[in-house]
């Protein structure tokens, strides 16, 4: 709390002393400054790396219990993205102070981002979380034989998930921090690939414009978060969909939902819905000759995708060697209806967590519609507004049920349809019915908007991330060692060892010569 006050305090004296009779001396040293930051570019870039590393090492570090609520981090926020913007605008004094500021929070708010997961990549050799041990368990699964020397049934859930987690297994005797660090980087890497597909198709200018449209794209989905595992569907869209192209589209849905069938039950029908969305925005009903035809293809499209994904996971559940009734325990579980609204599990509450994150975008879309309903035709408003809707209530539904409501995950689909929705519209990337003046339709409302739809995400990414804990290194090695004398002892008894924790010890060899 010293440090806080501080940082209030020093803020508060700058601004006073800008309004007292001091101020031509005050302006007189910053401008002294400034020339230094020009002539000495070591000392601009020193002053950004320092204030952009104040709040991860302040929040993260041995002080983070003192930084724990939201208002300590915006404080030390805002004093962190004020020491990069200055030197920023002193490098580039042409450029509008808005648009320094706005590269400034996007960025400050991503280098944060990147270094809560810091503390992931740890030599720790216990669970970091309660179920980090069975992610390394289930992924190792796909190579049952070459690891624990016998074939053994598959996960029965998020199969893809842990296809894509499994990866580094392909090389023998990597140690644990390595497959840690490995899904840090699917963490990071997925939504960034994700934003990229999703900026090709929007008429982005410029590397800076697109480097923070990508930038933003990886706060909104940390948002639900969206799994890492579930962009694959939404990459293979991006990149390769075309409205025009039926049979090409059809190939692709196929396979995004073939991935999707693999991936979680909810997301079966979100490849052809991707799809369908960016048709309904890209190609207008008078391309057709009646709506009939118009909306054919997106039927189709459905249609192909869904059984696709069945197929894929009916083919799964016979190859896995589970028993089939392993795989409908989410149709059967309770749902927790208090879920919805704060509670211990997520404070926030799943429907104003999710009516917060939806705000920026929904205001984009009613703006937009707001001024140019007159080009659009009836059906596609409907279409759009019957996915979105759709994702939504069955987002929340699963969100309720037991397993889930922790955090907006299972809206996941519910927010990429959105945010491919609101980018689409935002940036004019509509095909209207009518080719009429649709231009400049944000330029009244794009500053107080875009400040929101930036504001949101980078506010929530600042709760994420907890302090490094400080552990003794000798207490856990001397911890380690009684786990082996005593497990090695009952092995060479004959007797069974069941880990119901930490079963990646034995993976990791960390506890040898203890069978599975």
């Amino acid at each position: 709390m010293v440090i806080i006050g501080i940082l209030g305090g020093m803020q508060s004296i700058a601004f006073i002393l800008m309004w007292s009779p001091w101020q031509k001396t005050v302006l007189g040293i910053f401008e002294k400054y400034e020339g230094v930051l020009i002539r000495f570019r070591v000392v601009g870039i020193l002053q950004a790396l320092i204030s952009a590393a104040l709040l991860p090492f302040l929040t993260l570090g041995p002080t983070g219990k003192d930084f724990a609520d939201m208002i300590p981090r915006l404080w030390i926020f805002w004093a962190a993205v004020l020491g990069v913007a200055i030197v920023l605008k002193t490098w580039a004094p042409e450029s509008k102070t808005s648009l320094i500021y706005a590269v400034t929070i996007i960025g400050v708010a991503v280098f944060f981002k990147l270094a809560a997961y810091i503390p992931d990549v740890s030599t720790y050799p216990f669970s970091l979380a309660w179920s980090e041990s069975n992610r390394y368990y289930y992924a190792s699964l796909l190579f049952s034989q070459k690891i624990w020397g016998r074939d053994l049934p598959l996960s029965p859930w998020h199969p893809s998930r842990y296809m894509l987690q499994s990866l580094p297994f392909l090389i023998s005797g990597l140690p644990l921090w390595i497959h840690r660090l490995w899904q840090v980087l699917l963490w990071v890497l997925m939504p960034v690939l994700s934003g990229i597909a999703l900026a090709r198709r929007l008429p982005l200018r410029g590397h800076i414009q697109t480097s923070m449209f990508i930038a933003w794209v990886f706060l909104f989905f940390s948002q639900g978060p969206v799994y890492y595992h579930l962009h694959i569907c939404l990459i293979i869209i991006l990149l390769g969909f075309d409205s025009q192209r039926f049979w090409r589209s059809l190939i692709l849905v196929v396979i995004a939902s073939i991935w999707a069938g693999i991936s979680r039950v909810n997301w079966v029908p979100v490849p052809a819905f991707i799809a369908g969305a960016i048709y309904l925005i890209e190609m207008p009903v008078n391309r057709a000759k009646n709506i009939r035809e118009y909306l054919s293809r997106p039927f189709f499209w459905s249609l192909a995708g869904g059984v696709a994904a069945v197929l894929s996971q009916m083919a799964y559940v016979n190859l896995s060697g589970n028993d089939v009734t392993k795989f409908g325990s989410s149709f059967t579980s309770n749902l927790l209806w208090y879920r919805l609204w704060p509670n211990e599990t997520f404070k926030p509450g799943i429907l104003p967590a999710i009516l917060l994150v939806s705000a920026p975008l929904l205001l984009v879309i009613i703006f937009h519609l707001r001024q140019t309903l007159r080009v659009w035709h009836p059906i596609r408003i409907l279409g759009l507004g019957a996915i979105l809707l759709t994702l939504f209530v069955g987002g929340l539904a699963v969100s309720v049920k037991i397993g889930g409501g922790s955090n907006l995950h299972n809206l996941d689909a519910y927010i990429v349809l959105l945010l491919i929705v609101g980018a689409y519209l935002y940036y004019g990337q509509f095909s209207p019915e009518t080719p009429t003046g649709t231009s400049g339709v944000f330029r009244r409302i794009s500053n107080w908007v875009l400040g929101f739809a930036i504001g949101v995400p980078v506010c929530l990414s600042l709760l994420s991330g907890v302090p490094v804990q400080s552990r003794n290194s000798a207490q856990v090695e001397n911890a380690l060692q009684e786990l082996r004398r005593t497990t090695s002892q009952a092995a060479m008894a004959g007797e069974d060892v069941l880990f119901i924790s930490n079963r990646h010890l034995l993976l990791f060899d960390l506890i040898p010569d203890v069978p599975l």
